[in-house]
């Protein structure tokens, strides 16, 4: 359908996840360890699918960092063409992810590492839960 709108040009398809499986509804992240609420690999790392005929790296496997929240400025900065991580917002805040586009286009590093918010009394909650 979108070969006969000639939409296919301009479209870009992605497949992820926020996150891993949930253990206790019988999930799982073989092999990493962990899943859902986890701060181990199974918690946190998840695959991704990125498909679109305007893309330079075609049939690759990347092994960039890439979080979630990057998502949301790589799509407004294609359909803007502003990349908006680059600018102030108000009271001096930033944009928390990063525009990707660069990197899952021709596979160039977008960022060495991701900070985390840890919620901490959700943590102690969590952790008393567990006793």
């Amino acid at each position: 359908e979108l070969e006969d709108s000639k939409y296919l040009n301009n479209t870009l398809i992605v497949f992820t996840s926020d996150n891993g499986a949930v253990l206790d509804k019988h999930g799982s992240n073989y092999p990493l360890r962990g899943g859902k609420r986890d701060f181990f690999e199974g918690g946190i790392r998840s695959v991704a699918f990125v498909w679109g005929q305007m893309m330079q790296m075609k049939g690759e496997v990347s092994r960039n960092l890439y979080h979630i929240m990057d998502w949301y400025p790589t799509f407004e900065f294609l359909a803007t063409g502003v990349d908006w991580t680059k600018r102030k917002f108000a009271r001096g805040r930033e944009m928390s992810g990063v525009n990707i586009w660069e990197s899952i286009n021709s596979g160039v590093k977008c960022r060495e590492a991701v900070s985390m918010h840890l919620d901490l009394e959700l943590i102690i909650i969590y952790c008393i839960s567990l006793n």
